[in-house]
């Protein structure tokens, strides 16, 4: 796998650790240069290659790639449809919004494994049942490809991606078209299901994307929408078939040198995390000290966490192209006014606020658990009563944890008087 395909994941991820931002590096890949040989040999194979979901962060969902091989010919190319150019003008800006040009590159199928080796990636390897003029004409086709402007495309990760790529690939260039058996899918899955298996053990890598991700990823998905994961990808080509003959001729497993590691749990769970908010949240209503000296700082922390949230989620929904962070409903826990709480004092602008947002949270508890939004976040529960404690008593108290380091002239008389 090319280093450049591996850093597009971290797209993924820089939205969904919201906290954090991987370091970018990449290197632009160029083609190499096609082989001398005009016409494959009849010995030619052309074969589908996965890499298994890695431990590391950008490496969660694997990779798909083509394999062309041809041992007379002295021809051994890996297609790679994933990959874009760090030097790129306004790159990050582009990278966030979603006008990032991806394209086609080739590389020898060695520095490939190079790069799944250093990632301690399994390369699974499946020889396709195609005839040579298929091969050839898939062949002919990525070579020109690769010397024209219809190498770029626009990169959709639930739409328009690697593996999706060559599913329509495969599609478009031969002869007999491909019959799948669609009977293996045993159920129905949302986009959001479907990314579950791939986030055990990192809670809070599953806390970020859950949270960012929007309604869109909660669409039930048919068979061709399921391939954006390379994994679903391999399924799909294990039960395809052409006049009744598979299309898998053989399959292997490449490993790699080395073991994987297993990803260390943090000491700290998300869970655990909104326990202790929640618990300090109660222990602020039945005691005063703590009222008096603790609430301002836990609203701090819990109004202006959310309200920055919010405010990214609002960003994103209005400005990036990417269609999963769309229509994002966590905006009704997750309010961006919630900063308001952090800086305004005790005013009835501020009681009058915490009803409000106290009512439309437990409706959007109450929907939400009726609709089985927080099935993959059951963890927002904790959070969400957090902020109701919260809410509760600024709207009983008046907002007596309001905090405001700067007297502004002329606050209380617009936003009402100060209890």
């Amino acid at each position: 796998m090319s280093l450049n395909h591996r850093i597009a994941g971290i797209w993924w991820v820089f939205l969904f650790c919201c906290c954090r931002c991987l370091p970018v590096m990449a290197a632009t890949a160029t083609p190499l240069q096609a082989n001398n040989a005009s016409v494959l040999s009849p010995a030619a194979q052309l074969s589908i290659l996965i890499c298994a979901p890695g431990e590391a962060a950008y490496a969660r969902f694997g990779h798909a790639a083509l394999r062309i091989m041809d041992p007379v010919n002295q021809l051994d190319r890996v297609y790679n449809y994933g990959t874009f150019d760090v030097n790129t003008p306004r790159f990050y800006l582009r990278f966030i919004q979603g006008n990032l040009a991806y394209y086609l590159s080739a590389d020898t199928f060695t520095a490939f494994y190079d790069g799944c080796q250093a990632d301690r990636q399994e390369i699974s390897e499946q020889v396709l049942t195609l005839t040579s003029a298929e091969i050839r004409q898939i062949y002919s086709y990525l070579e020109h490809t690769l010397q024209t402007p219809a190498r770029y495309y626009p990169y959709r990760f639930f739409d328009d991606n690697c593996a999706t790529r060559l599913y329509e690939l495969l599609n478009d260039n031969l002869d007999i078209p491909l019959e799948t058996d669609t009977a293996y899918i045993a159920w129905p899955a949302t986009y959001r299901s479907l990314l579950s298996p791939y986030l055990l053990g990192v809670p809070w890598l599953k806390l970020g994307i859950n949270i960012l991700l929007g309604a869109p990823a909660d669409q039930q998905t048919c068979f061709r929408q399921r391939l954006f994961l390379p994994l679903e990808l391999q399924k799909a080509l294990d039960h395809s078939s052409r006049n009744k003959r598979p299309l898998v001729a053989s399959f292997r497993v490449i490993p790699v040198e080395g073991t994987r590691s297993l990803a260390a749990t943090p000491y700290l769970l998300p869970y655990m995390f909104f326990l202790l908010l929640f618990i300090t949240a109660l222990l602020t209503i039945v005691s005063l000290p703590l009222n008096r000296y603790v609430s301002r700082y836990l609203d701090i922390l819990l109004f202006g966490g959310t309200g920055a949230i919010g405010c990214l989620l609002l960003l994103l929904m209005g400005w990036s192209h990417h269609a999963p962070l769309k229509g994002n409903y966590y905006l009704f826990a997750l309010m961006p006014a919630h900063l308001l709480l952090t800086g305004i004092p005790a005013c009835r602008f501020r009681k009058y606020y915490a009803h409000i947002s106290l009512l439309i949270l437990l409706l959007f508890m109450l929907l939400g658990s009726w609709r089985n939004l927080f099935t993959a976040l059951p963890e927002m529960y904790l959070l969400m009563a957090t902020l109701a404690v919260r809410l509760i008593a600024i709207s009983q108290q008046g907002g007596r944890s309001g905090f405001l380091p700067v007297n502004i002239p002329g606050a209380s008389d617009y936003l009402g008087k100060k209890r």
